[in-house]
C-alpha cells in the first residue's frame, strides 16, 4: 500500500476550520482506544461524531449517517483498516513510547462502482496522517445496517466524553 501523502497532526489540523474537537480526537486516540468496548456499547458515546472522521461514498443512498466514533472504534478493533506503519520517521527514538507500527484510519471516502477507497490514516505515536488506498468500500457501506445503535446525534461531543474517560483514569490511580 502506497503512501500518497503524510501530513504532520499540525498540517492535518490547520485545514480545518474549528479544529478544536478534531484535535482533542487526535491526542486523545490512545484513550479512546483503552475504552472503547465502553465506547461502542454505550449509545451515548458510541453517537459520537468528530470533524473530518467522517465516510463518505459517491452513488451511495445506504451511507446516509455520519461515522460515528462507536462504528471508527468497531473497525479498529477488528483489525479493519489498520495497517502497518512503514513511514521512515524516527517514532523509535524521538518517541516516549514505542512506536506501534499500525496507522489507524480516521476517515474513509470512496466509490462502490470503483471499489476504490481513499483512507486517512493516523500513526498516535508520530502523530502524522498518511492517506493511502484500500479497496474496503462494501465494509463500510454495509455497517449502518449492522450498527448495534440506530444512528441518532449524541447529546455528547468529543471533548465531554475524553473529559468523562480521564475522571476514571484519575479514578483508577486513586
Amino acid at each position: 500500500m502506497n503512501n500518497d501523502m503524510v501530513l504532520t497532526k499540525q498540517e492535518f489540523l490547520e485545514k480545518i476550520e474549528n479544529n478544536k474537537l478534531t484535535e482533542c480526537f487526535l491526542d486523545n486516540f490512545q484513550l479512546l482506544q483503552k475504552y472503547s468496548d465502553e465506547i461502542i456499547s454505550t449509545k451515548e458515546y458510541s453517537n459520537i461524531t468528530v470533524p473530518k472522521v467522517f465516510c463518505g461514498f459517491m452513488y451511495s443512498k445506504t451511507r446516509s449517517r455520519p461515522m460515528t466514533l462507536g462504528e471508527l472504534l468497531s473497525y479498529h478493533q477488528k483489525n479493519l483498516f489498520v495497517y502497518d506503519c512503514n513511514c521512515e520517521c524516527e517514532c523509535e527514538e524521538s518517541a516516549s513510547t514505542p512506536c506501534c507500527k499500525k496507522l489507524y484510519a480516521i476517515s474513509i471516502i470512496g466509490s462502490p462502482l470503483s471499489g476504490s477507497t481513499w483512507i486517512k490514516a493516523y500513526c498516535p505515536v508520530c502523530q502524522k496522517i498518511f492517506q493511502k488506498q484500500d479497496c474496503g468500500a462494501s465494509i463500510v457501506i454495509k455497517y449502518p445496517k449492522t450498527a448495534p445503535f440506530k444512528y441518532e446525534e449524541s447529546p455528547l461531543d468529543i471533548l465531554a466524553l475524553v473529559g468523562i474517560l480521564k475522571e476514571k483514569e484519575t479514578n483508577l490511580t486513586k
